[in-house]
């Protein structure tokens, strides 16, 4: 009898504890006699454990299902706090060069130079010969004739070899020429390697930064480094331009104190609209810019 009696207060404390965190138990009819403290036969008691039995499986279930609910959440969770991140980090901007090139149908470019530092030859024309050696890839000749603006007087001629390719716009040889005639070379500079001017894949404030061997009549090594500075408006004689690169040129030589200096506008379909240069060098400062006239 006491035996009997400590399983069914002990059923009864775990059935009551169980009823607060399993799912609800639905009890058999002869659980009333159980609670009142009455006599109860095993089936009684063995009805009652599997009533309670039923409840924490399901509840058990339950718990299950929550625990995958929890791992998916968490997940989720984790997801979101990567996207929250992602959108409070600054937003860095690429700029590809092949957006702000002159447009293929565009052969001739005429520019004004400023009078005050480049009398009497103060009109400079670009020549542009493309040959495409790929579909990623073009050979660009310009040939700069820089004269004045009758066309009577010729003060340099000079062609410069580029080749655009899928990741980067490279400057890779000059030549200069006798202005009298136009085709008596004069002077000749390969770079080794090409300098890389513009990229696919520009940041505001990110230089590329080339260091080549010049080979001419006087061997040389140059550092040029170019930055973008930022995207900006600019109005010329040729128009008003909007959405142009703003960039930064600087050539330093092996000379101590020589460099120059270079803003440029370069606006797209077009190519460079405008350019500020400053020279420091054995004859000291000389700043000059040019602005485009017209396109052909």
């Amino acid at each position: 009898m006491k035996t009997r009696l400590f399983f069914i207060i002990l059923f009864v404390s775990l059935a009551q504890s169980w009823n607060v965190y399993a799912d609800s138990v639905t009890y058999p009819p002869s659980y009333a006699n159980i609670a009142a403290g009455n006599p109860a036969s095993a089936s009684d008691v063995t009805d009652a454990f599997t009533a309670v039995k039923s409840a924490v499986d399901a509840n058990d279930v339950l718990i299950n299902n929550n625990s995958s609910a929890i791992a998916t959440n968490t997940s989720s969770i984790a997801n979101h706090e990567t996207r929250i991140t992602n959108l409070e980090s600054p937003v860095i901007t690429t700029y590809d060069y092949h957006d702000y090139t002159a447009a293929n149908t565009i052969t001739t470019r005429t520019y004004q130079w400023d009078r005050s530092t480049n009398p009497p030859c103060d009109r400079e024309v670009h020549e542009i010969t493309r040959t495409v050696i790929d579909p990623d890839t073009t050979d660009i000749s310009i040939k700069v004739i820089r004269r004045d603006a009758a066309a009577t007087t010729t003060c340099m001629v000079r062609v410069t070899e580029y080749t655009q390719t899928a990741d980067a716009y490279i400057k890779k040889a000059r030549y200069d020429y006798d202005p009298a005639d136009g085709t008596t070379l004069q002077e000749t500079y390969i770079f080794t390697p090409p300098y890389i001017i513009r990229t696919s894949s520009m940041h505001i404030g990110e230089p590329i930064v080339s260091t080549t061997a010049v080979q001419s009549t006087i061997d040389s090594h140059q550092i040029e480094i170019n930055t973008l500075l930022g995207i900006e408006a600019v109005s010329v004689p040729a128009g008003n331009f909007t959405n142009c690169l703003k960039m930064k040129k600087e050539r330093y030589s092996v000379i101590p104190g020589q460099y120059t200096t270079n803003i440029e506008w370069h606006c797209a379909g077009i190519g460079r609209v405008k350019q500020i240069q400053v020279f420091v060098g054995g004859t000291g400062l000389i700043s000059q810019s040019f602005e485009l006239l017209s396109t052909n």
